[in-house]
């Protein structure tokens, strides 16, 4: 027909054979790879593919570490006759917390008593990463000594402990009470301080405390 070109401008396609949307665009590369394109670890793109320098690996403490606080008490006495000599041994008597910040303020208000006149005794706090070993039960292997005293001659002693232990951010750890005696058959009494002569108040974390106390408290 006179007056119209019957000339079909060039047809661009993609990879598949597919006609692009805009026929008269140039210089078109639809295999070209795109470049710059921010993605998780998944490989998920980003909302802002234009975002520079985005670490989305960038490892930040749990939610639940910024928590305060997180607080455990039990009373921990006990009467614990020791077969062996110069054996240390569980209680059996202990605590477990969540170290939610990864610093524990650990507090044990207890009065120790042996039943001999004649032999010592010696009682020991532990802490532990794996549980607390069951009474009459040898530390667990790998168990930390925080702290140990001694006491003989039928005499009570009076313990105020306190202790700020540095552990692994949001793992559970236990403290326990050990004991052991340098002859077969002693007793090692496990009992509340007591206020007697007005001379010991008993302050827990938490507040007065007459019964044998172990407390911990992240900070």
């Amino acid at each position: 027909m006179s007056g119209i070109s019957s000339a079909v401008p060039p047809i661009k396609f993609d990879s598949a054979g597919n006609v692009l949307a805009n026929i008269n665009a140039q210089n078109i590369n639809p295999n070209a790879n795109a470049v710059n394109i921010k993605t998780d670890a998944n490989g998920n793109v980003l909302a802002n593919i234009n975002a520079q320098n985005i670490n989305p690996n960038v490892n930040q403490p749990p939610i639940w570490s910024y928590l305060r606080p997180s607080y455990t008490q039990a009373n921990v006495g006990s009467s614990n006759t020791l077969s062996a000599a110069n054996t240390i041994v569980s209680t059996g008597k202990g605590i477990s917390i969540v170290s939610l910040t990864g610093n524990v303020f650990l507090k044990v208000l207890i009065n120790t008593e042996g039943s001999s006149t004649s032999y010592t005794y010696t009682v020991y706090v532990y802490r532990s990463t794996v549980g607390i070993p069951a009474a009459g039960g040898a530390p667990n292997t790998g168990d930390t000594q925080l702290v140990s005293w001694s006491g003989s001659n039928n005499t009570e002693v009076d313990r105020e402990f306190h202790y700020l232990d540095t552990v692994a951010q949001g793992s559970t750890v236990y403290y326990y009470i050990a004991v052991a005696v340098n002859n077969p058959l002693n007793t090692v009494s496990i009992s509340g301080i007591t206020s007697s002569g007005g001379t010991i108040i008993p302050i827990g974390i938490m507040g007065t405390a007459y019964y044998p106390l172990m407390e911990a408290i992240c900070i």
